[in-house]
């Protein structure tokens, strides 16, 4: 964590707590310690808690820049101290490290990036955490051709990354890591802690998520067996390895529809199993599946196991009606049976719906925790779409504006 304070003006921490080591890097620098009532001109510092309270002057390192390093006592807690300097200096966490924000968007598909548009130019200086899928959803989409202002359609990494582009253009800071534990306060007068990648302690004033959703599997054992093996929940990702050859897609939904038409472009067959006896798709992607003659549809069909030891082989398939059963031989199969909100790591504190998506408060991105977001695909379980969860970003911003300047911040 790199702190700059601008001129000879004081600059406060934040409570530091079960700290490991810290070691701070200053130049002409003055420590006050408000604990001992002590202060100290590169010299030595005096904090209760640490084993070494009497620290010899620091070494000099690259010049005029000199460090310390402090190893505090098994549960050291360090309540708060300011450091005063006409200079820059840093500070070096060594363990886990503790960084106050003001808005702290977890997500990066459309509606983290809208979020983060929104939020930089109302000066809520954002700061944005990408997850493990940068980009989201839209970044396994080859043509998105329904979301205005592109009249020819454009890629949906591209777009993606020209969200980004935006963003950082007003100001958002966009870092890579994933939110691997929340603790929200439940009251304005405190601030939510949220951890990523285990080790780097967030604390910030508002938190809003846009976390997306993650792709359904058929659960089956011979399913996992063969994931990256032929298995795949991704046409657009993995397409090409099967250039000219027979896969199989199973899902009635408009992912299925669209996966199906992009695969039948490359593979020789598609054949496109469906559970019901009619596709959950819109009348659009229906009639592009309809229009492709190497998209094989069956309809009532469900898979049994997925054949092969190393790579996928075929399907063995079911008639859910006749219960007549039979095999295919494909190469390649793909899953676009629908996705999960990804919201695991809210349970417990947000309110969700017995599917796991967030509830908010009627027509807002208000959760039941004040200062708390939603946006997206994980409160959204009707539209699903990237112009609505653009939307929803917005409104996320606003929102979380209008929570600031009603606590006075």
């Amino acid at each position: 964590m790199n702190l700059r304070p601008h001129g000879p003006q004081p600059c406060a921490l934040t409570e530091l707590r079960h700290i490991p080591s810290l070691q701070i890097y200053f130049t002409n620098l003055i420590i006050i310690d408000f604990i001992n009532k002590k202060s100290s001109h590169q010299t030595a510092l005096n904090l209760s808690g640490w084993q070494d309270s009497n620290l010899r002057p620091p070494r000099p390192k690259r010049g005029a820049i000199t460090g310390l390093r402090y190893t505090p006592k098994t549960g050291a807690n360090i309540k708060l101290f300011r450091l005063t300097t006409n200079t820059n200096f840093y500070i070096n966490f060594e363990g886990m490290s503790t960084e106050k924000i003001k808005t702290l968007i977890i997500g990066s598909g459309p509606a983290g990036y809208t979020a983060a548009i929104y939020a930089s130019r109302a000066d809520l200086k954002p700061v944005l955490y990408t997850g493990m899928e940068p980009g989201g959803q839209l970044t396994t989409t080859t043509d998105v051709d329904n979301f205005p202002g592109y009249p020819n359609g454009i890629d949906g990494p591209k777009m993606m990354e020209e969200l980004k582009a935006q963003a950082e253009r007003f100001g958002t800071d966009v870092r890579i890591g994933e939110a691997t534990k929340v603790n929200f306060a439940k009251n304005s007068d405190d601030l939510h802690e949220v951890i990523i990648n285990h080790e780097i302690v967030l604390h910030a004033k508002t938190v809003i998520i846009s976390t997306g959703a993650s792709a359904k599997y058929l659960g089956l054992e011979s399913e996992q067996k063969l994931i990256g093996g032929g298995v795949s929940a991704c046409a657009v990702c993995d397409g090409f390895f099967y250039k000219g050859q027979e896969v199989a897609i199973v899902g009635g939904g408009d992912t299925a529809a669209e996966e199906a038409t992009y695969l039948s472009n490359i593979c020789s067959k598609v054949t496109m199993l469906v559970r019901k006896d009619e596709m959950r798709a819109s009348k659009a992607m229906q009639h592009r599946v309809n229009s492709k003659e190497n998209i094989d549809l069956k309809y009532n069909s469900e898979v049994v196991e997925v054949l092969g030891d190393n790579v996928v082989e075929g399907l063995k398939i079911i008639n859910n009606k006749t219960q007549k059963t039979e095999e295919i031989n494909i190469t390649g199969f793909f899953v676009a049976i629908g996705h999960k909100p990804n919201t695991d790591l809210f349970r417990g504190q947000l309110d969700m719906d017995k599917t796991g998506y967030i509830i908010t408060n009627g027509k807002t991105t208000k959760t039941n925790i004040p200062g708390v977001f939603a946006s997206g695909d994980v409160q959204d379980k009707e539209y699903r779409q990237a112009v609505t969860a653009a939307g929803t970003g917005c409104m996320a911003a606003l929102d979380a504006e209008r929570y600031l300047a009603s606590i006075g911040d």
